[in-house]
This record gives structure tokens, sequence and C-alpha cells, in this order.
């Protein structure tokens, strides 16, 4: 983005701020409107600038439920940008000045004034390059979007931002191998079921929410293909799991994710806790008993907190 472009950007949404303070007055309405013109194009780091700038001088002269919409707006225009309309060229003209061990960028080796300018901007509109399996990554930085956004938005929208910064800086699997422990699972698993009880009617999160929890559920009951929940060659459940498992039981036995363990646990006693793999019946009916609890257990949390669909 050129330099001329982007105090463009900035000079335009300071003469909107400068509007609405003098007295003309914009509407709730009109607040919205404007941003939603502002996000209906194609993701730029030029156009995120402007969004970026447009919800800090509004979002504070909002309701709290409208100013959360939009600030729920800007994190899906920014996955928009990583996911769908970011140059590629342009994000890996960044590996040059990465540390290819840590994976982290040496600010200092930045000399080029365009590419100075990029990463600054990625770093105002709440984007983290990361160097990761030997190229550069976008990631939300939910810190600094939560940080930000901390006293206008919804508590429920600030707390599953707050989850959110673990699952992008430490993600629970990668490769489909499982990168914590068991206990830490559970953790992040009952975080998430905590979140739904609290806010239990808030639609602007159950999406997420709804989602996190299945997957966990998954991860929880079924592992993943390099993390099994069985092992391949002996066919015996994980101990380490096993362990976790109980010990989590005893600490929080009044939660939806210990009632869906105990007929976990029913289950795999029938079975001796092994599981033949050259039995393709008995695996069938593993995942089948694995997806029917699981959505047993999303119908305990969501259906009665009137939030599952």
């Amino acid at each position: 983005m050129k330099l001329h472009a982007k105090i463009i950007a900035m000079l335009t949404v300071l003469a909107l701020w400068i509007t609405c303070a003098s007295g003309c007055g914009m509407s709730a309405e009109e607040m919205i409107s404007g941003f939603n013109k502002i996000i209906s194009v194609k993701a730029t780091p030029q156009s995120l600038l402007e969004a970026e700038e447009y919800v800090q001088a509004y979002a504070k002269k909002l309701p709290v439920e409208s100013a959360s919409t939009m600030v729920a707006q800007l994190e899906d225009y920014i996955l928009q940008y990583i996911n769908t309309d970011c140059d590629s060229l342009q994000v890996q003209s960044l590996s040059v000045y990465f540390d290819k061990e840590s994976g982290v960028l040496d600010e200092e080796k930045v000399k080029d004034a365009e590419t100075k300018e990029y990463y600054e901007t990625l770093q105002t509109v709440h984007i983290r390059p990361v160097y990761f399996e030997d190229q550069v990554q976008l990631r939300v930085n939910y810190t600094t979007l939560g940080e930000t956004y901390v006293k206008e938005i919804d508590p429920a929208l600030a707390q599953l931002y707050e989850i959110k910064v673990l699952i992008t800086d430490s993600p629970a699997t990668m490769n489909a191998t499982l990168q914590i422990g068991y206990d830490q699972l559970l953790a992040r698993a009952l975080s998430v079921e905590l979140l739904i009880d609290e806010h239990r009617d808030n639609v602007l999160i159950s999406e997420d929410v709804q989602w996190l929890y299945s997957v966990y559920l998954d991860l929880i009951m079924m592992g993943t293909t390099n993390s099994p929940i069985f092992d391949y060659e002996t066919g015996i459940f994980n101990p380490q799991a096993r362990e976790a498992y109980e010990a989590f039981l005893r600490e929080h036995s009044d939660t939806t994710i210990a009632w869906t363990l105990q007929k976990y646990f029913e289950y795999l006693s029938d079975i001796n806790y092994a599981m033949d793999y050259g039995d393709s019946q008995m695996s069938k009916l593993f995942f089948d008993f694995c997806h029917g609890i699981r959505t047993a257990a999303e119908k305990r949390v969501f259906v009665q907190n009137e939030v599952y669909k």
C-alpha cells in the first residue's frame, strides 16, 4: 500500500469522525451503514486500515450490542483478508526478515519503506505474520483486537477472544498430531463450556463456541490420526488420556464434559479399554458411539441454553 493511499484512508475516516463530533450527529444506523460500506469490498491493507480507524472512531458511540457486532464484523473482514484476499507474494516478501529458527520477524532488518509500511499496517489492523512450515502465515492478533475494544464490546465476545488467543498462539493440533496434553485439552473444552454457561443466550458467539465445543469433544474421545486414542500397535486405550479424564471427572463432576466422559468410560469398560483395528465393525461402532454421545452432549449444553441450532 502506497503512503498517499494510507493517508487518504486515514483522512477519510477523520473527516467522518469530525462530521459526527461537530454536532451534525450520526445515528447508530448511519454509523453501521458507513462501516458496512467499507467492508463490502475486497479486503486490502488500505481497506483494513480504513475499517480499523472507523471502528476505533465509532464503536465507543454505539450501544454495546451494536459495537460488538461491528467488532465481530471487523474480525471477519480481517479473516477475509488472511484467508482469501491477501496478495500471497506480498505476504511471502516478509520471509527474508524472519529468523527461521524462532519464527520471529526481526523488525530491525526491515529497511525497505514499502515493506516496512506493509508490516506496520498489518500490526495496526490486528494481523500477526508468523513463519511456519517454511512460509509466512498471517494470523489474527486476538490479543490486540481484544485489548483495543474490551471496553466497547460484550463481555462474552471479549472472553471468546481470550480463548482464541490461546487457540491461535498454541493450536491443539498440528498436522493431525495433538500438540498439548490431555489435561490441557480438557481445560480448553471446559473454558468453552463455562463461556456458554455464563452467556447462554448470546447469539453473537454461538456459532464459534458450538464449533469449538464439538471439535474439543471429538479430540477428547477420538484423538487424531497421528495421536490415536487407542495405540495402533497394541490397541490399548491411551493411559495418559485415561489418567487425565479420571482426574477431570473427580474435579469437575457437575459439567457436561464430565457427563460425556462418564458415558464414554462406560463404553470403554464394555470393550475392555481396547480396540481391535482389524475389526471394522468394532471401529465403526466406536465412531458411531462417539458421534452420538457428542451430539447428546451438545444438546445438553446448547438446547437447554437455547443457543443450539
